[in-house]
């Protein structure tokens, strides 16, 4: 941990008369009313509140007919009812058993305290998800009197997790240089020893939060809108390859579409990059008045430039990548579904009916079909339902020309014949 330089001639910590009301006096000492309004209660409230939403929500959406429908695509749709009522279960354990909060008030009941002097102070990431920082904490360098041996000693302390998305809002009361009330429990000093205001416990004692300034609301609903829209083109990437695939259709015909769709890409993470660095710059000033003010400060992670170089190649080529097929995805969506030309029936024979599972989530019913002028099969996505219909490995597909010039299969329906049927393939 960097340490902020303090002045050689210190003031005296405070004495045990000093300290918190809650922490004076022998123990076991009794719980304060006041624990029930600390943040910490606060989170576990709203964890228990969250588990009971999400699982009624399962609950009351489980009897549903169209979900029922998709459950035949989305396998975990099937165990909605006792998704439900797992998260409750779930919710209503964490509420009773409050281990988190029980741990953190077992310092009030039976733990020792004293005052220590902050030498650092400094919020720096816990958790990196693909790279970038995904929560963040606080950590402290403590001087205190160690209760067994009685020599001043230094310990690095950690408050509890936040988000990155908060660690610009979130502050401590005390300054490198400050007298702090430091707990510990009885004979772990050096296992349990930590800042009385990472505990959470008390509403006063505790971590600093800014008031937040209020987004515009177009911002709060183009935020959630891209969130939906992005996760909707994922799947729908999916969907539009197997059913409106064209037919004998070549990259090199829609490499117009895929390269626009990549440069927009590309464009778009070029930018979120620069704005990254602007950003970097500003934490770097912000650290140097944090430094002059004895506040925390946030460490950055540091990357080694060829790496840094290369992973941003990747990060734009794939991108690009992505872009250009989601864009070429919802170019042949379009070709279909704004296209209308006549349907022209080709008789084809159909070589296999599949179901695949992907992941044991995400199922797909297939069917492989062959032209009398085509050397090797095609394949439709299609419905549980149309399958059922065929009774022989023989269709009508209604072939269409599509709206940019690309044929495309509409759909295959059974021939009326003696019933032969089609295996289907798990």
């Amino acid at each position: 941990m960097d340490a902020t330089t303090q002045p050689a001639a210190q003031p005296q910590l405070p004495g045990p008369d000093q300290l918190p009301e809650e922490l004076r006096g022998p123990t076991p000492r009794p719980r304060p009313a006041f624990v029930r309004q600390s943040p910490l209660a606060a989170k576990q409230l709203n964890i228990f509140l969250g588990c009971m939403v999400a699982g009624g929500m399962c609950l009351v959406l489980s009897p549903l007919p169209f979900v029922k429908t998709m459950a035949l695509y989305l396998l975990p749709l099937e165990y909605l009812t006792w998704i439900g009522l797992g998260l409750c279960a779930i919710g209503a354990l964490i509420y009773v058993s409050g281990a988190e909060l029980k741990r953190a008030c077992k310092y009030l009941e039976e733990g020792e305290a004293a005052f220590g002097r902050v030498q650092a102070l400094v919020k720096k990431p816990t958790l990196l998800v693909h790279g970038q920082p995904s929560t963040y904490a606080l950590f402290a360098a403590v001087e205190v009197r160690h209760p067994e041996t009685g020599e001043t000693c230094l310990r690095e302390v950690k408050s509890r997790d936040f988000s990155a998305s908060k660690k610009d809002r979130v502050s401590t009361r005390f300054r490198v240089g400050d007298a702090v009330p430091v707990v510990w429990l009885p004979h772990k000093f050096d296992k349990t020893v930590q800042i009385y205001d990472f505990l959470d416990v008390s509403p006063e004692a505790t971590l600093q939060w800014d008031t937040p300034k209020a987004s515009p609301l177009w911002q709060t609903i183009a935020l959630t809108a891209f969130l939906v829209a992005f996760m909707f083109a994922l799947f729908w990437n999916v969907y539009a390859i197997g059913r409106f695939e064209p037919l004998d259709f070549e990259f090199m015909q829609g490499l117009p579409v895929f390269a626009l769709g990549g440069v927009i890409s590309a464009a778009a993470v070029v930018a979120c990059y620069v704005f990254a660095i602007r950003k970097r710059r500003e934490v770097a000033a912000q650290n140097q008045q944090a430094i002059a003010a004895g506040e925390a400060v946030e460490l950055q992670i540091n990357r080694k430039p060829v790496r840094s170089a290369l992973f941003a190649i990747i990060l734009v080529l794939g991108a690009a990548g992505l872009g250009g097929a989601t864009v070429l995805c919802w170019a042949m969506t379009a070709n279909a579904l704004l296209d209308k030309s006549p349907a022209q029936p080709v008789v084809v024979g159909i070589t296999e009916m599949i179901e695949e599972t992907t992941d044991f989530i995400y199922r797909e019913y297939k069917m492989k079909y062959r032209r009398a002028e085509d050397k090797s099969d095609h394949t439709l996505l299609t419905t549980p339902d149309n399958l059922n219909q065929f009774q022989a490995p023989i269709g009508i597909a209604q072939v269409r020309q599509g709206r940019f010039g690309w044929p495309w299969v509409e759909t295959i329906d059974p021939i009326p014949g003696n019933p032969i049927p089609v295996p289907l393939q798990k």
